[in-house]
């Protein structure tokens, strides 16, 4: 039996592996897939190939695993969703203001004088 599995540095979240193996994988908000650990059935085996080879990123990997050596998966917990994912950097922050700059000719900004240079 094999079990997919998804290098998360290579990927990038084309999100084409949700499309083609729809049984195992599945996308989360930011587009990254979330993989069903459990191993795939003999009859998906061909789903699970074909998803791993169109892969754009080659991020999609298949691991042999032999029957009886599987530990049981514990269900995960929803997580709500976060600022940053673990996957993706958070957004940038925006630049500080930058301090206010003296007009060249001096005078304060907006006096109405004007220098003639005498």
């Amino acid at each position: 039996m094999i079990r997919v599995v998804v290098d998360m540095i290579r990927c990038e979240g084309h999100g084409i592996c949700a499309e083609l193996f729809p049984e195992r994988i599945s996308l989360d908000d930011w587009g990254f897939p979330i993989v069903d650990p459990t191993p795939v059935p003999p009859g998906l085996e061909t789903h699970a190939r074909r998803a791993a080879d169109l892969c754009p990123t080659l991020a999609v990997l298949l691991r042999t695993v032999e029957p009886g050596t599987v530990p049981p998966v514990p269900p995960r917990p929803a997580a709500a969703p976060t600022r940053a994912s673990p996957n993706r950097p958070a957004p940038p922050r925006p630049a500080p203001p930058r301090p206010a700059q003296s007009r060249p000719g001096g005078g304060a900004a907006g006096s109405g004088r004007r220098r003639t240079g005498r």
